[in-house]
C-alpha cells in the first residue's frame, strides 16, 4: 500500500472508531438520520436501450438526485433523424419514464457516443444539433443559462446551509483539441501542446467561479477518467496540462469537499492520488448501466478498489450526521442483484485543504 492509501486507511480507521459502538436506535432517531441524508445515483453507458434492468434497484432506492455520465444513447452518426430516433427509444424505456415521472432532479452530461462519435472532440461536425437534442430530451427550459452558452457544461447546488452539495457536469467533448495518437495507433499519448485544451477559455473560467459557490461537497462530473492514465484510452491524462490546471483550480479556489465521478470505461473503478490540491482526489468510475462489454481488467497504480466488471450503477450516499459524529461519504457500486460491488467510506473531514502536503 503506497504512503497516501496508508494515510487515508489510517484516518478513516481513527474516524471510524467513534462509531464502532452505537447502540440499537429507535424508529423516530432512524427516521431523523435517513432524513439527514443525501442519495445521489449514478448511471455511465446505456448503450442497450432495449434492456435496462437495472432500473428498478436504483428508483427503489428513492435517490434525492440521479446522474447521467455520458454515453447515455448510441449515437455515433452525423445524421440528426438518427440521433432523434436513438433518444425517443430511450424516453420509451419503462425505467427512465419511471424516473421522470418521480420527478427526482436529474442532472446530464455527455461523453462520445451521445456526442455523436467514437473518441470525438471539438472537430465534430454536428456537435450544435447534437447539443440541441440533448438539451431538449433532458427538458432543459428554454430560459436556462444552459441554452445560452455553447456545451452542455452545467452546474446545481442542492440542500440547505451546512448541507449543501454542489453537482458540476463538465463538458469534454464540445471544445476538446485531437487526441495524439500512439505510434501503433491502439490507443493515445499525452497531448502536451500548450495550447491544447479540454475545457475551452470560457468552462475554465465559468468552473472557477462555480468552485467558489459555497458548498459542502462538490461532485465533479467527468464522462472520462480523472486519475487513471495507464489504459491508453482516453482519460484526463491525454492533456497533462489540462489536468495539472483542473487540480490547481480547485486547489487556488480553496474549494473543499470535491470528489470525481466518472464513466466510460464499462466497469466500476474507485481510484485516490494526492494531486497537490491539499486533500485526497478521489475518482469514482460507475458503469456499465447496460451492456458489458469489457472483460479485461485494467491497469491503474491509483486503484483503491478491485474493479468491478458487471453490470453497474453508481450511489453516493452524503450522511450529514453519522451517528452523531459528523459528515460521513459512502460510495458504492451495485449490480443486478442490488449486492455492494464496490465498496468505500470516508469522513468528509478529509476531504478539506490542508490535509495532505501539496506536493505531487
Amino acid at each position: 500500500m503506497n504512503q497516501l492509501k496508508l494515510f487515508i486507511t489510517v484516518g478513516i480507521i481513527v474516524s471510524a472508531a467513534l462509531v464502532i459502538n452505537v447502540p440499537i436506535i429507535s424508529a423516530k432517531v432512524y427516521e431523523r438520520k435517513v432524513k439527514s441524508q443525501t442519495v445521489i445515483a449514478i448511471a455511465s453507458d446505456l448503450h442497450d436501450d432495449t434492456n435496462q434492468p437495472l432500473w428498478p434497484n436504483v428508483l427503489n432506492i428513492k435517490p434525492n438526485i440521479f446522474l447521467f455520465l455520458g454515453d447515455n444513447v448510441p449515437l455515433d452518426t452525423l445524421d440528426e433523424s438518427v440521433m432523434k430516433y436513438e433518444y425517443a427509444k430511450l424516453a420509451t424505456v419503462d425505467g427512465f419514464k419511471r424516473l421522470l415521472a418521480s420527478e427526482i432532479p436529474i442532472v446530464a452530461t455527455w461523453d462520445d457516443h451521445d456526442y455523436g462519435a467514437d473518441d470525438a472532440g471539438a472537430e465534430y461536425k454536428q456537435k450544435e444539433v447534437s447539443r440541441k437534442l440533448f438539451l431538449d430530451f433532458f427538458r432543459e427550459p428554454s430560459t436556462s443559462n444552459r441554452r445560452k452558452h455553447s456545451g452542455v457544461y452545467d452546474s446545481k447546488i442542492f440542500g440547505v446551509n451546512g448541507r449543501r452539495v454542489q453537482i458540476i457536469a463538465l463538458d469534454l467533448r464540445y471544445f476538446r483539441s485531437q487526441l495524439v495518437k500512439s505510434l501503433n495507433k491502439s490507443g493515445y499519448i499525452p497531448n502536451t501542446d500548450v495550447n491544447a485544451t479540454m475545457l475551452g477559455a470560457d468552462q475554465w473560467t465559468w468552473l472557477k467561479n462555480e468552485l467558489k459557490k459555497p458548498a459542502e461537497v462538490r461532485i465533479i462530473m467527468s464522462s472520462i477518467q480523472v486519475i487513471s492514465k495507464d489504459n491508453g484510452w482516453e482519460n484526463w491524462m491525454n492533456f497533462p496540462l489540462e489536468r495539472a490546471k483542473l487540480f490547481k483550480t480547485i486547489k487556488d479556489t480553496g474549494a473543499n469537499g470535491v470528489l470525481f465521478v466518472s464513466g466510460d470505461r464499462h466497469f466500476a473503478d474507485l481510484s485516490i492520488m494526492n494531486g497537490g490540491i491539499g486533500y485526497p482526489i478521489y475518482d469514482f468510475t460507475s458503469g456499465p448501466f447496460t451492456n458489458v462489454n469489457n472483460s479485461t481488467l485494467e491497469k491503474n497504480k491509483y486503484r483503491l478498489k478491485q474493479q468491478y466488471l458487471g453490470m453497474n450503477f453508481g450511489l453516493i450516499t452524503i450522511d450529514w450526521a453519522a451517528y452523531g459524529k459528523g459528515t460521513w461519504i459512502k460510495i458504492e457500486a451495485r449490480n443486478i442483484d442490488n449486492r455492494s460491488v464496490l465498496h468505500e467510506e470516508l469522513p468528509l473531514s478529509i476531504l478539506q485543504q490542508g490535509v495532505l502536503p501539496y506536493s505531487r
